[in-house]
Parts: C-alpha cells; structure tokens; sequence
C-alpha cells in the first residue's frame, strides 16, 4: 500500500513544455498500476512510478535526473487451486537525462529525451531462492506536449529506442540468463503509449 501511495504523489509532479524557459525547474512523471484475477481465481498486480526532475538549460535544452521504480507480484496456484503464496519482482533505476523541446504551436511541442541509467532489480519466486541483478541501460523516445495552463502539461510517447546490459545473480535468474549476463536491444514504437504529466516552475519572465 505504501508503495502505490508513493506513486500516486506522481500526479502532482506536473512542464510546460512549450513555453519552457531558462533557469526554471521541470517536475514530470508517469504512473501505472494494474490487477487482475484469471478464471483459477489466481491474483497477480504490477505497478511503475517514473518521476524527473530537470533545470532548463535554455529554453529547449533540459538535463537532470530520472528515476523508475516498478513491482509485481503474482499468487502461484496448484492444480489450478490458488495457494496464496506468492513470487514478487522490484526494479530500482536512476540516470541522468537530458532533453531537447521545440514548440510548434502555443499549444503543443515535441521533443527527444535521451537517458543513461544504472539498471537494478531482484525476484522471489515462490519455492526457488531470490536472485538480483545489476548493470546499465540506455533510452531514446520521441514525445508530444500538450500545454494545458500555468506550466501544466501533459505528455504523450508512443515507445522509443533501448538498450541493456544486465549480470545476474543468484537461483531466481540462474535457468533463464546464459553464463549469468545478458545484452538487449529493443525497438517498441507502436507498441503502445504512455501518458505523463509534467509542471514547469520559476525562470526568468520576459517582457515585451
């Protein structure tokens, strides 16, 4: 509960992407949480919390940091009989990212965020000892703004471009990553959206 509380303060980590200037802080972020139950009655949820924090470099450039925290847990069934046990999965990564924005209207802008993040997580499956693994990834994605008012935004992706290096440990990985190490590249446009909301705070204002 904690945590789905914890990512629920996402919705008031809101940029204005297109009128975004010099010196201001952008807060943004995206949540996701979901449940389900299948016919045996077996219950599993997921969820991911991905807030950032940036100074606007200029008024298209931003860098700062970005940070994903996700989780799921699935209830194992025996016999198609639930047991009421459970094997849970947490992912904790942090990097720098930087940003560029072009506005194409007073109402909406695109713009390319490119990020380098050190990669961590662990499982518990249920019966197996728990593994973790470490390592670094790299993401591209195109997005679209949407100015709402007063710096609000929100944001929409369609996936981007990745890239992961991942070393495992421990029983949990052992039968699923060859000599315990694995490389990754993936392309996911198309393959579904992700929606964010964003706020843009403070810099200089201009007169005219």
């Amino acid at each position: 509960m904690k945590k789905v509380m914890l990512a629920l303060l996402v919705l008031i980590s809101l940029t204005k992407v297109t009128n975004a200037q010099k010196g201001s802080i952008l807060l943004y972020g995206n949540v996701g949480f979901g449940a389900t139950t299948d016919s045996f009655d077996t219950k599993s949820n997921a969820y991911n919390f991905n807030p950032g924090i940036g100074l606007q470099l200029s008024n298209n450039w931003t860098a700062g940091i970005n940070i994903a925290i996700g989780g799921s847990r699935y209830e194992q069934a025996e016999g198609n009989v639930p047991t009421g046990n459970y094997s849970t999965t947490s992912t904790f990564n942090i990097g720098p990212f930087i940003r560029y924005a072009y506005p194409i209207s007073n109402v909406f802008s695109v713009y390319g965020q490119f990020e380098l993040n050190y990669l961590s997580g662990n499982s518990t499956p249920y019966l197996i000892d728990e593994g973790s693994y470490s390592g670094f990834g790299t993401d591209f994605f195109p997005a679209i703004g949407m100015n709402i008012k007063n710096g609000w935004a929100i944001n929409l992706s369609f996936g981007g471009i990745s890239y992961q290096t991942k070393t495992y440990k421990g029983d949990a990985y052992n039968s699923s990553a060859a000599n315990n190490s694995t490389s990754q590249f993936g392309i996911t446009f198309g393959q579904g959206a992700t929606f964010g909301i964003s706020k843009n705070f403070g810099g200089s204002t201009k007169k005219s």
